[in-house]
C-alpha cells in the first residue's frame, strides 16, 4: 500500500481455492488497498494532532478542507489527509496550514 511516494504497508491475498486473479479482481485490490493507505495515514497523523489543534476554530479548517477538494478534485477525507500530512512535513499546526492555505500561501493545485 502507498499514498504518493509513501510506502504505508502491505496487503496479502489469500483464497481458498488456487486460481488467477481477473483484471477485475485486481483491480479492486488495488482500490480497497488504496482506501486502507488513506486511512492508515489518516490515523497516525490523526494521533499526533496537537490539543491546541483541536480547540481551534473549525471553520477555518473546513473552509481550507473545501478548498483543497477543489483544487486537487479529491472528497473531504483525502483533503483533511493531505492538510495533516503538509502540516506534519513542514513542522506546522493543522491551523496554520488550514489558514495558509486560505491566505493562498499554500496552493496543491500548482
Amino acid at each position: 500500500m502507498a499514498l504518493g511516494a509513501i510506502d504505508v504497508g502491505v496487503v496479502d491475498l489469500y483464497a481458498t481455492t488456487a486460481h488467477a486473479l481477473s483484471p477485475h479482481d485486481v483491480e479492486e485490490a488495488w482500490a480497497m488497498a488504496d482506501v486502507a493507505a488513506v486511512r492508515v495515514v489518516d490515523q497516525v497523523l490523526s494521533e499526533l494532532t496537537s490539543p491546541a489543534a483541536e480547540a481551534s476554530p473549525r471553520r477555518f479548517l473546513h473552509q481550507a478542507t473545501g478548498m483543497v477538494m477543489a483544487q486537487l478534485g479529491v472528497p473531504s477525507d483525502d483533503a483533511m489527509v493531505v492538510i495533516r500530512a503538509h502540516a506534519f512535513a513542514a513542522g506546522m499546526s493543522v491551523p496554520d496550514v488550514a489558514q495558509a492555505i486560505i491566505r493562498r500561501d499554500i496552493d496543491f493545485s500548482a
